[in-house]
């Protein structure tokens, strides 16, 4: 019987209760039941209630029906002392009746239960005599268990409490489930408010059932607002779109992955990862849908910026102002920019089929794959080396490279990225640089005293080897030290002494000890407008005090000498770079040679000087530059009169030691110091740079190892235009007669035509061919065709003008371009040649050729043609009639015969 309502059909069946028991159970007077409700709490609190006693016969009864029953059943008096109990009471207990009757039925309680069972007694009214309760009691065990009570208050006729009934089930078990589903729906309702991820539920119209406080602070709304409203309401258009193409048509039975596109209440936009599995009901039936949502906005911002990035990335390196290229881990192109290949004159495609090793010089590829093995075992992360580069055309380019490399996710090399920056010219200043500093710091290492020089903060820069033996630690070791921690004293304080040098500009002396020695300082200021860059610094051992005075006066004599002597080494350093930028820019040897004079004489005060140009021929050297006082020295001399010529290095003669100076030079003139230096390029002897002086002094060491710098940086630059010369005269020279090609004809002819419009005046055109040249080959061999068409060559260039133009036009025929000539001149001077070419004698293979003739086709412009082809095709047709009308002759254009 676990219903109470079974309970209160048990107290109707009770009839053979005393009837003033049953009235006041039933029926309470009214105006009794206020007192009856005070004297219940207190007679239950001190157990002082009297117990009427009841009919036996009907208590028998009463008792086997309670005793039958299998829900705990007891009575106990207001005061909680146990009255009765049944089988079932006792069994739950596991003690019997005796042991129970006359207990307090409050010690089977748990102690939060006692207090409460207390107060709910004392609530208690007359009105409502019948409570149901849930206590928690203690089993014999000691286990906290759950028991639900039906008690009822039984009044005697006086309405008073006399005794309770109470009827009881255990309910243990439903309480441990109900606090395992609390459970569940507390660790259900704390996963929803701390998950990581937002959660939301939709039922089959999309429509929102439940959501998680990360998903709602996610869109920015506050729950309440999101419960009810269908998941589409926080698309914009473009989320619904793509919605439409993934929810819409979703299977909802099966778990689904997709993006979607939402918008926050803000009105940005929310990119989001939604997992959607089937929410099903207690009978398996599909109600909706459960979204696991995982924020991917800033991934899509990150994937936007990265595209972002690589359209940067592939405009700067398209249109970057240096080479880049983008290479395999093995080191072949596979990407490369414009300005990459317009350095190294090569199209996208050749450069694809190169690999860096095949580009680079062969001084640096050692270091190069070292680099790159660096880089690929992470030891590096990038290296800058400047290296050399062969170009399409088999020159070398210096080219600043900067390489890294690019990994995959998994470590592996993924491609080099390499950036190549043109200094050429840097290394071409550097290279100058460092002669320069070379060249300083011989000047320097040649003063015997202590010197170095120093920053405008006393750090030194360059020193000599005197300043290393003095402080006994190599010059290396010395480089960017302070010279005050180098030189200190206790007794000094030297950074003063810096301070006032760069302050007042001004020479500054002060005198210090180091050791046991005694010395003078000199810092000399080196400055321009506004600052102190450098100073000069000199120490001078003045230990010997007996000649202090005279050793002071000739130090700073010295030392003044010394410092002009620096700045005259700059002056001559800053116009030996003058001088390479002239002849870098000269056109021609001539306008070398011509400028040679003007440019050396600054160099060497108090001398005079030549520059001879050697012919290897004639054995012998001709002046070409001369500067100075007028000397008796001749114009050109056998170079085996020189001694340097003869030995192929620097020699200094004097007049002081007889026979000691050159062949070349004038004995009437004494004293004189002499110095030659042989002009060497390319292991070849083409010049000689003379000096002479009338004085030991201008040429000294220094003045000498000046001459040798310059004579190297002469030698080399006149070897360059020469070469140029060179190269241009066999470009448009014919090399068997030493006339100009059939191409520099055309341009030649182009331009004197041009200035001949330009001028108002003529130009005369004679083409000449050799009669019966067959002939020459056929009798005496092809080297006798050559020979006669050598004289002919040498012939025409020794009778024309300084403004006509030989040429060679093809085979054994000729061309003359007469400038300014008019018809009769351009007449007068073709029957000149004529005669004069029969009065040829020569001699091939022990014979003399017969005398050679020649025809002669004469044309003028603009008489028989305004063009050149015009032009060449009326003086070619007079020839051909010259021919026709029996050789050597000339015929006028249109092929009027002309006999002198």
């Amino acid at each position: 019987m676990n219903d109470p309502q079974q309970i209160m059909g048990l107290w109707q069946r009770l009839g053979q209760f005393p009837r003033w028991l049953l009235c006041a159970m039933l029926n309470p007077p009214g105006l009794q039941r206020s007192r009856l409700k005070r004297q219940m709490s207190t007679e239950f609190e001190h157990g002082t209630s009297p117990i009427p006693s009841l009919d036996c016969d009907r208590a028998d009864r009463y008792r086997a029906i309670i005793e039958a029953q299998t829900e705990l059943i007891c009575r106990f008096d207001p005061g909680g002392v146990l009255t009765f109990v049944n089988p079932a009471y006792c069994q739950y207990f596991q003690s019997d009746e005796a042991q129970l009757l006359g207990q307090n039925f409050l010690h089977v309680l748990s102690q939060r239960s006692v207090s409460e069972t207390v107060k709910q007694f004392k609530a208690l009214t007359p009105q409502d005599l019948t409570e149901f309760w849930e206590y928690q009691v203690l089993s014999p065990s000691g286990e906290p268990q759950w028991l639900q009570w039906t008690t009822r208050a039984i009044l005697n006729d006086q309405n008073r409490v006399w005794e309770y009934q109470a009827v009881g089930r255990n309910i243990s078990h439903y309480k441990r489930v109900e606090q395992t589903l609390q459970r569940d729906a507390q660790r259900y309702q704390q996963m929803l408010e701390t998950v990581a991820d937002g959660i939301w539920l939709i039922d089959l119209e999309h429509r929102t059932t439940e959501i998680n406080p990360k998903m709602a602070a996610m869109l920015g709304y506050p729950v309440a607002e999101i419960v009810g409203r269908s998941l589409f309401e926080f698309m914009d258009e473009e989320g619904l779109a793509i919605a439409a193409q993934n929810l819409q048509t979703q299977q909802v039975d099966t778990p689904q992955q997709y993006e979607l596109k939402l918008c926050r209440k803000d009105g940005h936009s929310l990119w989001v990862i939604m997992s959607t599995t089937p929410n099903l009901d207690s009978r398996d039936r599909l109600v909706g849908l459960l979204g696991m949502i995982t924020d991917i906005t800033e991934r899509k911002k990150a994937e936007a910026i990265l595209r972002e990035s690589e359209e940067r990335f592939r405009a700067i390196f398209e249109q970057a102002a240096v080479g880049m290229a983008i290479l395999t881990p093995e080191g072949r192109f596979f990407r490369v920019n414009q300005k990459l290949c317009d350095l190294l004159g090569y199209n996208r495609l050749e450069m694809l089929t190169q690999t860096h090793a095949q580009l680079l010089h062969p001084d640096h590829l050692a270091q190069t794959l070292h680099a790159d093995q660096q880089l690929i075992a992470g030891t590096d992360t990038y290296y800058t080396y400047p290296q050399q580069y062969r170009r399409m055309d088999k020159s070398w380019i210096w080219l600043n490279v900067t390489m890294s490399l690019i990994h995959e996710a998994n470590g592996e090399p993924k491609y080099f990225i390499g950036v190549m920056a043109d200094i050429s010219a840097e290394q071409a200043a550097l290279r100058e640089r460092a002669a320069a500093e070379e060249s300083k710091r011989a000047l320097l290492n040649a003063i015997p005293e202590i010197a170095c020089l120093l920053d405008n903060q006393g750090i030194i820069l360059q020193g000599n080897q005197a300043l290393a033996a003095w402080v006994e630690l190599p010059l290396t070791q010395l480089v960017g030290q302070a010279l005050t921690q180098v030189i200190a004293s206790p007794t000094a304080n030297y950074d003063s002494y810096f301070v006032q040098a760069c302050q007042t500009r001004q020479v500054v002396k002060f005198m210090g000890y180091r050791g046991d020695r005694y010395f003078e300082y000199t810092l000399y200021p080196i400055s321009d407008q506004q600052q102190v860059q450098r100073l000069a610094f000199f120490a001078l051992d003045l230990t010997n005090r007996k000649n202090a005075e005279q050793a002071l006066q000739t130090a700073n004599a010295q030392l003044t000498e010394k410092f002009h002597e620096l700045e005259l080494r700059h002056q001559e350093m800053v116009q030996l770079g003058r001088i390479n930028g002239f002849l870098q820019v000269c056109t021609s040897v001539q306008e070398a040679y011509h400028a040679i004079a003007d440019l050396l004489d600054p160099l060497f005060p108090g001398c005079s000087g030549m520059v001879f140009r050697i012919e290897t021929t004639e054995q012998t050297a001709h002046v070409v530059a001369q500067w100075g006082e007028p000397t008796d020295h001749p114009s050109q001399f056998p170079i085996n009169h020189c001694w340097s010529l003869r030995r192929g290095q620097p020699y200094l003669g004097s007049s002081a030691a007889t026979g000691l100076l050159c062949e070349h030079l004038p004995t009437s003139i004494k004293p004189l110091t002499a110095l030659c230096l042989p002009l060497m390029a390319q292991g070849e002897t083409i010049g000689l740079l003379h000096l002479q002086s009338h004085t030991h002094q201008a040429l000294s060491p220094v003045k000498q190892q000046l001459a040798h710098t310059v004579s190297e940086h002469l030698a080399l630059a006149l070897a360059n235009l020469e070469l140029r010369d060179t190269l241009k005269q066999q470009s448009i020279r014919d090399p068997l007669t030493g006339l100009y090609n059939r191409r520099y004809m055309n341009e030649a002819l182009q331009q004197a035509l041009h200035r001949a419009v330009r001028e108002g005046q003529s130009v005369g055109v004679i083409m000449l061919d050799v009669d019966h040249f067959k002939r020459f080959n056929d009798t005496f061999g092809h080297e006798a065709g050559d020979l006669v068409l050598q004289a002919l060559g040498h012939f025409l260039q020794e009778h024309i003008r300084g403004s006509d133009v030989p040429c060679r036009y093809g085979g054994e025929e000729m061309l003359l371009i007469l400038t300014g000539a008019s018809l009769e001149t351009t007449q007068y001077r073709a029957e000149v040649l004529r005669q004069g070419v029969k009065q040829l004698c020569l001699h091939a293979q022990g014979q003399t050729l017969k005398s050679i003739t020649i025809s002669l086709g004469v044309a003028c412009f603009p008489a028989h043609g305004e063009t050149v082809e015009m032009l060449l095709q009326a003086a070619d047709t007079a020839l051909y009639a010259a021919k026709n009308q029996g050789r050597d002759r000339t015929v006028v254009y249109p092929t009027t015969p002309v006999m002198v």
